[in-house]
């Protein structure tokens, strides 16, 4: 406060972020390449985001006055709330390398893009894993997955990626 040396303001502000990504793949693949211990493929897929996006936020401020205190403190729920399912096809290939009846190792890139307008994105999806065959239908698998997602669109971006380890259970019929 002007010409008051024993006045002051303090202010504070919290600001609270929610992020939850869900990831649904399916995908086909069809073997081009196969001997007794090693496979290489095609796939063709999908990929659907479930994305949503939240901010929260507590903001306050004090003034002293001549050891008078007063505050005024405001408190809001979730403000800005964005929720966005965003399907996105991949092609992709694999290969298969089987070491013994149980283990397998495995490596799956798939990539897509598109550009139509004003609408712009890409995906990438590279993993590689250990596998451990259950029995002949039932696989469980341990890996590393870089997963990177970027979409354009009317004046919005959308920009995720995922560097990790992974856990996989897959089903053949």
């Amino acid at each position: 406060m002007p010409n008051n040396p024993d006045a002051g303001v303090s202010a504070g502000a919290k600001l609270t972020t929610r992020l939850d990504i869900d990831i649904l793949q399916a995908s086909y693949g069809y073997a081009v390449y196969q001997s007794e211990r090693a496979e290489v493929g095609l796939s063709v897929g999908f990929h659907i985001m479930f994305v949503e996006l939240g901010f929260s936020g507590d903001i306050s401020a004090c003034v002293s006055d001549e050891g008078v205190s007063s505050c005024n403190a405001a408190s809001s729920g979730e403000v800005v709330d964005n929720s966005l399912t965003a399907p996105l096809p991949d092609f992709g290939i694999w290969g298969s390398y089987q070491f013994s009846d149980h283990f397998t190792l495995k490596a799956h890139p798939q990539l897509f893009y598109i550009e139509i307008n004003d609408v712009y994105g890409y995906l990438a999806d590279l993993n590689v894993a250990l596998s451990y065959q259950i029995n002949h239908s039932w696989d469980v698998a341990l890996g590393y997955n870089y997963y990177l997602v970027k979409a354009e669109w009317d004046q919005s971006t959308l920009k995720y990626t995922y560097r990790g380890p992974m856990l996989n259970v897959a089903y053949r019929f």
